[in-house]
């Protein structure tokens, strides 16, 4: 299979922190969706222990989710840390192909901006750290 034909490579980031309460609830649902979905990368994130490149993020509230679908962004922002929403807006935006995914984030000028964010610029680059070994 040839890059033009690859499927896209999903990677959804939920950035957390530990003293927030509403993070350690939503951890276990996180990693059951992720267990269910084997083809996309899923990191949690907490940002203290990895304050050399988080601590510039500015996050509104805990917890903070981001899906890219290779290198664009399809979400960033909160989440509601209740099944049926975060499972209804994850599978949503993964049954995006790659054509749907650029309609859906050109039809929106939040979703525009974030694509040059400074905070999804240290999450990609987090995510090619990780990609990296």
């Amino acid at each position: 299979m040839d890059a033009c034909s690859a499927p896209p490579r999903f990677r959804v980031f939920c950035l957390c922190a530990e003293w927030c309460a509403t993070c350690r609830e939503f951890q276990p649902l996180f990693e059951r969706v992720a267990a269910r979905h084997d083809q996309v990368d899923f990191h949690w994130v907490d940002v203290e222990t990895h304050g050399d490149w988080a601590d510039a993020l500015d996050i509104e509230t805990f917890p903070t989710l981001a899906v890219f679908q290779d290198e664009l962004v399809l979400h960033y922002g909160p989440t509601y840390p209740k099944e049926l929403v975060y499972v209804r807006t994850l599978e949503t935006l993964l049954a995006l192909d790659a054509e749907a995914a650029r309609a859906y984030v050109d039809q929106d000028p939040q979703r525009l901006a974030w694509q040059q964010a400074a905070d999804v610029e240290a999450l990609r680059g987090y995510g090619r750290q990780l990609a990296a070994g």
